[in-house]
C-alpha cells in the first residue's frame, strides 16, 4: 500500500515537473480545440431528420469529451452516473458480491427504470449487449478516446429507433475524420487506501488520397486494483443499529429504544473470522409476553435446530467456545453494549467476532479488473456524394472478485460405529464427537451437557442431557473470476442524392452491423461430500491408514482401512459417491481455530464450475431523409423513411457441465440451448415548420414518428411519437412531446432455462413474531387468518397471532437462506409505456448574455412491466391479502410437518407497472472576468445540471395493482439531486474546477412507523440520510499547443454515508473516499 503511494506521489510531482518544463517553451497556447460558432443542420439524436441542434423538440442533455476527462473519474459510467438522469445505473461496485456472472459490467439506466430500459447506441447504431441474454451494453466497451461526446434523451424513442427505448436512449457520439497522434493516459485512485487504476489512450489518424480516405486505429489498457471492503475506512469504523428493545404490539412503545447506534459492531454469527465458534444444545428463556426481548423458540430434540444453538442466552452464557489459532478453546467475550432482541443475540460493540461491516459479507467492494480495447475505422469518399464507412472493435475484460466465504454448521454428536454422518444441506453436515482436533476440554462440556426445556412464559419445565453441538465457521474463499470479450463489426454506405423530383436535399445511409459477446465465468466454491469428509478427522490408533500410529486422517479413510464399506451421502433424495478419491485423497482439516486449512485439505475439497454465454446480434439499417415542399414560407417539410431489420441470439453452458454429479457449495443450472428472435421494421418521421418570422412567433413545429415491427416471438407492433417546439422570441423555446414505447422481453427472460437459486436472507411472513411487530395492523389480521388456514389444509394446529403461545409458529431458516428455481417464460408479451415532455430554453442575452436556463418536465408510465415475483413477494402476497392468493402460494412449497418454506419456482410475469415523473434542470453560463487592477482575470463558466423527482412509484404488487412502492425521496432516489460545476480560465492555458454534487436527504424509514412507534430510534435523525455534498477539485494546463496536465482530488472532503445507514451499498452516495489524480494528453503531431 505504502509503495502504491509513493508511486501516485512521485508521478504527480514528475508530472508537473516535466509539464512545468514544457511551459517554458514559446508559443505556448491552450490545448483544447474551440468550436466553431457556425450552426449547420446536423442529425441530432432524437430524430433522423436533419435540423438545427437549436431547435431540437427533444429534451437533451449533452456531455462533451472535455468534462469526461477533467472529472478525474476512473470509468466512463462512474462520470455519467453522477448525472441526476443517469444516477440509478449500474456500476462496478454493483457487480460483486452474490451476483453472478456480471462482473465488472457498466450498465446506463435513466429514470431509474432500469438498464433493459434504456437504449445505448453508438453513431445512432445498435450494440451487442453485454449481459446474458440481454441486450443492455456495457459503455466501458466504448474506448474513451474515441467518444466526442454523449448525447441523453427522455422519454419514449421507440418509434425512431426501436425497441427498448422507453426512459430514454444514449447516444455515444464518436469523433470522425482523426488526423494525428494522440496519447491520453490517467493513474488514479479508486479508493481512499490507494488503491490504484492505471489507463493508456492510443488514437492514430490520417487523411489519404487528397483527403478522400480517412482511417484511425485505437488501442486502450486499463488495469484496475481490487478493493476490498476492509479497505474502505467508514466500513472499518463498524456503525451499525441494532435490537436493542422489543414491544409488545398492544404497548409498542415504553420509552426504551427499540434500536440504538454502535460503533464498531461485531457478529458471532459464524464466530470469529477465520475460527468459527461452537455452541452447546441450549434451551432458551423466553422475555415475559410484557417485554419480549427474547422470543420463545422451540427447540427439537431429535434435530439441529437452530433455535436450539443459541449464543449465550441469558440463561446459558457460558454455553459457547472460541479457539485460536492452535485449536486451544476459550469463552466468548463481549463488548460492553450488547444485541438486546432476539433468540441468539451475537452482535455487540466490540468483543472477538467478525467486523459487521468489513468481515462477515463479501469481500470485493470493487472488483480487479484488467481490459484491453481496440477499434479501427475509416471513411472513404467514393464519389464526391457517395462514402463508404466501416468500423471493427474487439474488447477484452477480465473481473475477479471475491464474496462472502462459504458457511457452514458442523453438527457435532456421538455417530454410531462404522457410520458417517448425514450431510443435511449445502451449508449443514454431522461429524463425530469423537473428532481429532475437538478439544478434550469442549468434548466432555458437550457429553456432560445438559439442555433446558421452557415454556412460552419461561416456565422452566424440564433439564435433560443432550450431547449435541454446533460448531459454525465461514470456511474457504468463494470467488468469481469473469472473461469477457466482444466484437462489434460496421460497414455502411452514406451519401448526397441533392434533388430527386419534389424532394430535395436528400440524404441516405444503408448499413450492417454485427456484434458478438462471449461471457466466460468461473466460481469457486466447494464440494460438500469432500468437505464433510475432511473435517470428520478421527485419530487413527493402530496405524492402519499409513502405518503410523496416532495420525490423524479421514474417518473415510479409517473405515475402508477397518474393511468397513464406506456408504455414500444421500441428499435430498440424491446420491453422491464417497468412494475412490473422495476416501484416497482426502486431506483432514481442522476447523476449530484459524489456521486448519491446509494447501493440500484446500485442494482437496475446493471446487470450481464454469458458464459460458454468448450473445449474437445482426442488424441492417437503411434511411433517407430530405425536404419536401414549403407551403407558406416557414421552411420546407422535412421527412424520413427507413427499414430496420434485426436479430438477436443468445446460448450458453450451465453449471450442471463441471459439477458432474457432485453435492456443491455452488448453483446448479442447465444449458442455455441457443434461441433467437428477429424483427422487420418500418419507420418514418416527418417535421411540419408552421411559421417563420410571423407575429406568433419567430418560429414554429411539428413533428412526428411513427414504426411498425413484426417481430417472430411477440408479434406486430407499433409506436409513434409527436413534437411540437415554438419560439415566439429569439430567447425562448418552448417544446413538448409525447411517445409510444415498447421494450420486447429479452431473451433470458423468456427462455432461461430453471436453475438453482437462493432467497437470500428471507423472512416467513407467517412467523407470529413477524406479524406481531406488523405496523400495518390490518395486513397481520390477513396474514393470522391466512397462514392460519394454510397450517389447517396441512393438517397442523399452529398459532399464528401470539408468540408466546406454546404451538406458536417461530420458524428459524438457520443461515436465512432458502433454495429453489429461477427460469424464463416464452409466455411474456412485450412492456408499453407512454411518456409525456414538456419545458422550455430560455437564453436572455438582453440580461446576462452566454447565460442558458433549460427545464424539462417528463412523465413517464409503463404497462405490462416485465418482473420477477421473487420468493420473499410470493411468500408475502400469498398471505397478505383478504383471503389466500392461491397464485402466489402455488409457488412456495412447504414442509407439511414443520411449514417452513422449503423450495420455491421464481420466474417473470407481465404484471407490474412504473412511472416516473420529473423535472431536469440545467443553468449554464460563461463570460470574460472584468478587468482588475490593470490585469485580464480570464472567464468564468458554471453549470447546474440537475433534476427534481416529483414520482418514482413501482406498481409490483401482483395482487393488488394499485399498491405502489413509493421510491421518490427514499435511498437511492434523493428528491433534489444536481451536479454544480465551475470553472475559472486565469488564461488560455490554465483553468480550475470545482465540482459540487449535491444530494437533499432521503427516508430510509417511513416517518409514520415512529409515529406509531415513538422509541423505534433514539431520535428521529434515524430515518433520513441527511443531505449529501461531495466536492471534486481539478485543475487543467495547457503547458504547451500540444500537452494538456490535469490532476485534482475526488471527494476533497471524505464525504461519507450517514453512520446508521451501516454498511449501504447504495452509490449514489461516494462509497471511496478522498482520491487523487494525475492524467496527460499529447499530440505528438
Amino acid at each position: 500500500m505504502l509503495s502504491k503511494t509513493k508511486l501516485l506521489g512521485s508521478t504527480l510531482i514528475a508530472g508537473m515537473a516535466i509539464a512545468g518544463g514544457m511551459a517554458l517553451a514559446p508559443n505556448a497556447a491552450y490545448a483544447q480545440e474551440e468550436q466553431v460558432s457556425q450552426v449547420d443542420e446536423i442529425v441530432v439524436t432524437g430524430s433522423r431528420i436533419r435540423r438545427s441542434p437549436t431547435n431540437s423538440p427533444t429534451p437533451l442533455i449533452q456531455i462533451g469529451q472535455e468534462e469526461l476527462m477533467q472529472s478525474g473519474q476512473v470509468n466512463v459510467i462512474d462520470f455519467l452516473a453522477d448525472i441526476p438522469a443517469l444516477s440509478t445505473s449500474v456500476v462496478p461496485e454493483d457487480t460483486t458480491g452474490s451476483n453472478l456472472n456480471d462482473g465488472g459490467l457498466s450498465l446506463l439506466s435513466l429514470r431509474g427504470l432500469g438498464s433493459v430500459r434504456t437504449l445505448t447506441l453508438v453513431d445512432g447504431r445498435r450494440h451487442v449487449g453485454s449481459t446474458p441474454g440481454g441486450l443492455s451494453v456495457d459503455v466501458d466497451t466504448i474506448p474513451r478516446l474515441l467518444v466526442a461526446n454523449t448525447e441523453v434523451i427522455t422519454g419514449g424513442a421507440a418509434a425512431v429507433y426501436g425497441a427498448d427505448a422507453v426512459s430514454g436512449v444514449v447516444n455515444f457520439v464518436l469523433r470522425k475524420d482523426f488526423d494525428g497522434l494522440e496519447i491520453d493516459g490517467s493513474i488514479a485512485e479508486v479508493n481512499q487506501d490507494h488503491q490504484l487504476s492505471q489507463r493508456l489512450s492510443v488514437l492514430w489518424g490520417q487523411n489519404l488520397l487528397n483527403d478522400r480516405l480517412n482511417y484511425y486505429v485505437s488501442g486502450e489498457y486499463q488495469r484496475s486494483d481490487e478493493v476490498l471492503d476492509s479497505d474502505v475506512d467508514w466500513r472499518r469504523e463498524s456503525w451499525a443499529l441494532i435490537g436493542n428493545d422489543s414491544d409488545p404490539a398492544s404497548a409498542p412503545s415504553d420509552g426504551v429504544p427499540d434500536q440504538i447506534l454502535i460503533r464498531n459492531a461485531r457478529t458471532y454469527i459464524r464466530g470469529t473470522n477465520f475460527g468459527g465458534m461452537t455452541i452447546l444444545a441450549t434451551g432458551v428463556k423466553p422475555s415475559p409476553a410484557s417485554d419480549p426481548d427474547v422470543p420463545f423458540g422451540s427447540c427439537s430434540a431429535t434435530s439441529f435446530a437452530a433455535n436450539c444453538f443459541a449464543l449465550a442466552p441469558a440463561n446459558r452464557l457460558d454455553n459457547a467456545y472460541l479457539y485460536d489459532e492452535n485449536g486451544v478453546s476459550r469463552g466468548v467475550t463481549f463488548g460492553s453494549i450488547r444485541q438486546g432482541t432476539g433468540i441468539s443475540r451475537v452482535v455487540s460493540n466490540g468483543g472477538e467476532g467478525q467486523l459487521l461491516n468489513t468481515e462477515q459479507g463479501q469481500a470485493s467492494r470493487l472488483p480487479e479488473s484488467t481490459n484491453y480495447r481496440f477499434q479501427t475505422g475509416l471513411n472513404f469518399d467514393i464519389t464526391n456524394n457517395i462514402q463508404l464507412f466501416a468500423e471493427a472493435k474487439y474488447i477484452e475484460e477480465e473481473t475477479y472478485d471475491a464474496g462472502q466465504r462459504v458457511f457452514h454448521d458442523f453438527n457435532i454428536r456421538q455417530l454410531s460405529p462404522n457410520t458417517m454422518g448425514a450431510i443435511t444441506g449445502t451449508s449443514a453436515f454431522e461429524i463425530g464427537l469423537d473428532n481429532a482436533y475437538l478439544p478434550e476440554n469442549v468434548r466432555q462440556a458437550i457429553m456432560n451437557n445438559r439442555r433446558e426445556v421452557y415454556t412460552p412464559a419461561g416456565v422452566l419445565t424440564s433439564t435433560g442431557a443432550d450431547r449435541s453441538a454446533q460448531h459454525k465457521l465461514y470456511g474457504p474463499a468463494r470467488n468469481q473470476l469473469n472473461n469477457r470479450d466482444l466484437q462489434r463489426y460496421v460497414v455502411g454506405l452514406r451519401g448526397d442524392l441533392g434533388d430527386f423530383g419534389f424532394v430535395k436535399d436528400i440524404n441516405w445511409e444503408a448499413g450492417y452491423t454485427y456484434g458478438e459477446m462471449n461471457n466466460k465465468n468461473r466460481e469457486l466454491g466447494v464440494d460438500v461430500v469432500r468437505y464433510q469428509a475432511a473435517v470428520d478427522a478421527v485419530v487413527d490408533t493402530g496405524g492402519l491408514v499409513n502405518g503410523r500410529a496416532g495420525e490423524v486422517v479421514c474417518r473415510v479413510q479409517l473405515l475402508k482401512a477397518q474393511g468397513v464399506a464406506v456408504p455414500d451421502a444421500v441428499v435430498g433424495g440424491n446420491t453422491y459417491s464417497r468412494q475412490g478419491a473422495v476416501i484416497d485423497d482426502c486431506a483432514p482439516i481442522r476447523v476449530f481455530g484459524p489456521g486448519g486449512f491446509s494447501q493440500e485439505a484446500l485442494d482437496y475439497i475446493q471446487a470450481s464450475v464454469t458458464v459460458t454465454d454468448q450473445n449474437k446480434q445482426h442488424d441492417f439499417l437503411t434511411y433517407a431523409s430530405g425536404k419536401l415542399w414549403d407551403f407558406w414560407g416557414a421552411g420546407p417539410i422535412g421527412a424520413s423513411i427507413g427499414y430496420e431489420y434485426r436479430k438477436e441470439i443468445t446460448s450458453g453452458t450451465g453449471r450442471d457441465r463441471d459439477r458432474a454429479g457432485r453435492f456443491l457449495f455452488l448453483n446448479s443450472g442447465p444449458d442455455f440451448p441457443e434461441v433467437s428472435y428477429d424483427t422487420n421494421d418500418i419507420f418514418a418521421e416527418i417535421s411540419i415548420p408552421l411559421l417563420r418570422d410571423s407575429v406568433l412567433g419567430r418560429s414554429a413545429e411539428i413533428s412526428g414518428a411513427y414504426r411498425f415491427s413484426d417481430y417472430s416471438h411477440v408479434g406486430k407492433q407499433d409506436t409513434y411519437s409527436a413534437q411540437f417546439q415554438w419560439r415566439p422570441v429569439d430567447q425562448f423555446m418552448f417544446r413538448a412531446t409525447t411517445a409510444t414505447a415498447i421494450r420486447v422481453p429479452n431473451l433470458a427472460e423468456t427462455h432461461d432455462p430453471y436453475s438453482q437459486t437462493f432467497a437470500n436472507g428471507f423472512v416467513d411472513p407467517c412467523s407470529a413474531t413477524v406479524i406481531n411487530n406488523l405496523a400495518d395492523r390490518s395486513i397481520a389480521t390477513n396474514r393470522i387468518a391466512n397462514c392460519g388456514a394454510l397450517a389447517k389444509a396441512a393438517g397442523l394446529d399452529l398459532s399464528f397471532s401470539d408468540p408466546s403461545a406454546s404451538n406458536a409458529y417461530l420458524p428459524n431458516y438457520g443461515s436465512g437462506s432458502v433454495s429453489g428455481l429461477s427460469g424464463g417464460n416464452p409466455f411474456l408479451k412485450p412492456e408499453t409505456s407512454k411518456s409525456y415532455t414538456i419545458g422550455g430554453v430560455w437564453t436572455p442575452d438582453f440580461l446576462l448574455p452566454n447565460l442558458q436556463v433549460v427545464m424539462d418536465y417528463y412523465d413517464i408510465e409503463i404497462s405490462d412491466a416485465i418482473d420477477s415475483v421473487s420468493a420473499q413477494d410470493a411468500a408475502n402476497q400469498c398471505v397478505n391479502g383478504d383471503a389466500v392468493n392461491g397464485g402466489a402460494c402455488a409457488t412456495q412449497t412447504r414442509d407439511p410437518s414443520t411449514f417452513l418454506v422449503t423450495s420455491f419456482i421464481q420466474g417473470s410475469l407481465n404484471y407490474a407497472a412504473l412511472t416516473a415523473k420529473g423535472v431536469d434542470f440545467t443553468v449554464s453560463y460563461r463570460t470574460d472576468l472584468p478587468e482588475f487592477f490593470g490585469r485580464q482575470w480570464g472567464a468564468f463558466s458554471h453549470s447546474i445540471r440537475g433534476n427534481w423527482l416529483i414520482e418514482q412509484h413501482d406498481f409490483v404488487n401482483i395482487e393488488d395493482p394499485t399498491d405502489a412502492d413509493i421510491n421518490e425521496d427514499t435511498v437511492g432516489d434523493p428528491r433534489v439531486r444536481f451536479l454544480s460545476t465551475m470553472t475559472w480560465e486565469p488564461t488560455s492555458t490554465l483553468a480550475f474546477t470545482w465540482a459540487w454534487d449535491w444530494q437533499a436527504s432521503q427516508e430510509i424509514f417511513d416517518v409514520d412507523n415512529m409515529r406509531s412507534n415513538p422509541d423505534l430510534y433514539a431520535t428521529s435523525k434515524y430515518l433520513e440520510t441527511g443531505d449529501f455534498s461531495q466536492h471534486d477539485f481539478s485543475v487543467r494546463w495547457a503547458a504547451r499547443d500540444n500537452l494538456t496536465v490535469r490532476a485534482g482530488v475526488v471527494n476533497a472532503f471524505d464525504a461519507e454515508p450517514a453512520r446508521w445507514l451501516g454498511n449501504t451499498t447504495s452509490d449514489n452516495f461516494d462509497l471511496f473516499g478522498r482520491r487523487f489524480f494525475l492524467s496527460f494528453n499529447y499530440r505528438p503531431f
